[in-house]
């Protein structure tokens, strides 16, 4: 993810034009070339014309040049129609501040520059949020100059159509602030995988309206095998805008299997992005070719499916100086107990004030080591959620309240296996206390919990004629997922997971779920010895490819 050198841009003028500025060439063919010239404007001639009327010319101004790099990064349709750079930096060092931009405004304004209006239509919509007239205003503002204000392939992410019972994960949002983009979320539906995100991501973080993002949101891209985020990263790192304070890579809706999501080596995102303070993943796995190291990162959150103890090393190891928050979750955390140890010394973290490890084991240990760590008396937040704490360490954790952890503002125990009594006893402790009991495990499966899953029917009859592993080509178990390869009438990728209700297979079924899992779920629900093997990734990309046919395909 090293930044790459970017090419020198040869300058020419029209000699017929003066007005026109200084150009670039955009486009060329046998038979024409197109130059965006410095008035904003593309223009195209015929290959003789060049080579009487085209010559080189001199560096424009930083100002000139400035804003055909912005046009050329925007494939020449949203060149500025003017950019003042010294009021750019004025609102780099100041950019929670109105002041700037609408002196910025008044400015763009007599240069006829739309972003002046919508600065201004902003600042006044900030004020009074409720107005529906500036409601309109805006809105207008934005349909019209959209080409403008937007790259076109991202605005057409965000204008496509909502559909009954979308997934509001899958949406592109933005969050504007006077009259540029602060916020924005990219995700993509399986149905618009022919979308390039790398080029989308570059498009937009070098665009006008995004000289001054301060987030950037990742969320689905599309089918789970393609949930990877490495080429983005790349982008990201060539095209950072300088106040990007806050990167998020997996933001998926709640209870979404993280397995099939990649982000490769996390330690160039630290090591580019020097004003970065928020960093927040959910992923599968995520990879540290070194110890995280970061001068102003304040919060850090990580959530991934399974962690090597490589990358637990490595991540418990972090050198993060301004860290006031960290959360950290996968299965089987046990805090690596002397890393952690090492993590809590008062010196890696020395800002560190709120805490939250997630799906620990020993997490008595664990609760034993963080109580006793120098890093100890300045937390004011402790979560310990998911873990395996007992009925029998409730009286050790009601004595290190009175003792080590007198101090918190709030304590956090929840969906830790215990009883209503013990969870009882803990939320009665002095300070706030979550301890709600984990939620009851869902039991083996059974046939009558898959006949009830049935649509109908008419599906359990047919799923019961499928119901036989040596009709199927593999009948295997991965951690909370069955899965199976169905030797029919064509062969059907067929997977289900026992925590949650989601399923898929590549069937025309309409139907969900539809025969081929219910005979999966059959077998387990007999008792039939499942092989346990991890499930391939083919599986879940062709279940998201099937076709849809009528109710009469069945």
């Amino acid at each position: 993810m090293a930044r790459k050198q970017a090419p020198a841009v040869e300058y020419v003028r029209h000699t017929g034009g003066p007005a026109w500025g200084v150009g670039v060439l955009v486009a060329q063919n046998r038979e024409q070339r197109t130059y965006l010239f410095a008035d904003g404007v593309k223009r195209s001639f015929k290959e003789a014309f060049c080579e009487r009327f085209i010559v080189p010319a001199e560096p424009p101004s930083d100002e000139d040049r400035t804003r055909l790099a912005r046009g050329l990064t925007a494939g020449g349709t949203a060149t500025p129609k003017a950019v003042n750079l010294e009021l750019e930096a004025e609102i780099r060092q100041r950019p929670d501040d109105p002041a700037p931009y609408l002196v910025y405004a008044d400015w763009l304004q007599n240069r006829g520059d739309p972003r002046g209006d919508l600065i201004t239509i902003q600042h006044r919509l900030a004020a009074d949020p409720t107005d529906r007239q500036l409601r309109r205003a805006e809105g207008s503002l934005l349909d019209a100059h959209s080409g403008y204000l937007l790259p076109k392939a991202f605005d057409a992410l965000i204008r496509s159509p909502r559909r009954a019972g979308e997934d509001p994960y899958m949406r592109c949002e933005t969050t504007w602030f006077l009259g540029f983009l602060q916020r924005v979320r990219i995700a993509r539906k399986p149905s618009q995988k022919d979308i390039e995100l790398p080029a989308l991501v570059s498009e937009l973080l070098r665009h006008p309206s995004a000289v001054f993002l301060r987030s950037l949101v990742l969320g689905p891209l599309g089918l789970p095998e393609e949930t990877s985020y490495i080429e983005l990263l790349d982008a990201i790192a060539h095209n950072l805008p300088p106040l990007m304070e806050e990167l998020v890579l997996g933001d998926f809706a709640p209870g979404t299997a993280l397995d099939f999501t990649l982000t490769g080596d996390l330690s160039p995102v630290l090591s580019n992005m020097p004003q970065l303070q928020r960093l927040t993943v959910r992923a599968g796995r995520v990879r540290f070719d070194r110890v995280p190291k970061h001068e102003r990162l304040r919060e850090l959150r990580v959530a991934v499916s399974e962690m090597s103890e490589a990358n637990e090393r490595k991540l418990f190891g972090m050198q993060l100086p301004a860290l006031e928050r960290l959360e950290i979750e996968y299965p089987g955390l046990d805090g690596a107990i002397v890393p952690l140890k090492k993590l809590l010394d008062g010196k890696r973290l020395p800002r560190l004030a709120h805490l939250a490890l997630r799906g620990t084991v020993s997490t008595r240990q664990v609760l034993d080591t963080i109580a006793m760590s120098p890093a100890m008396p300045k937390l004011e937040t402790l979560a310990l959620e998911r873990g395996d704490l007992r009925d029998g360490d409730a009286d050790y954790i009601v004595k290190l309240r009175g003792d080590r952890l007198a101090h918190l503002g709030f304590l956090s125990l929840a969906e830790n296996p215990l009883s209503t009594a013990a969870a009882l006893q803990l939320s009665r402790l002095t300070g706030k206390v979550d301890a709600r009991p984990a939620a009851p495990a869902r039991g083996p499966v059974t046939e009558r919990a898959v006949v009830e899953r049935a649509p109908d029917a008419k599906s359990m009859i047919a799923a019961r004629k499928l119901a036989h592993p040596d009709k199927w080509m593999v009948v295997a178990r991965d951690h909370q997922r069955l899965w199976g390869e169905y030797d029919g009438s064509d062969n059907y990728y067929v997977w289900a997971r026992l925590d949650t209700d989601d399923t898929g297979c590549n069937c025309g079924s309409p139907k969900d779920p539809c025969k081929h899992v219910l005979a999966l779920l059959l077998i387990a629900a007999h008792g039939h010895a499942l092989v346990e093997r991890a499930i391939p990734a083919a599986f879940v990309r062709r279940s998201y490819e099937r076709p849809r046919y009528t109710p009469a395909w069945e």
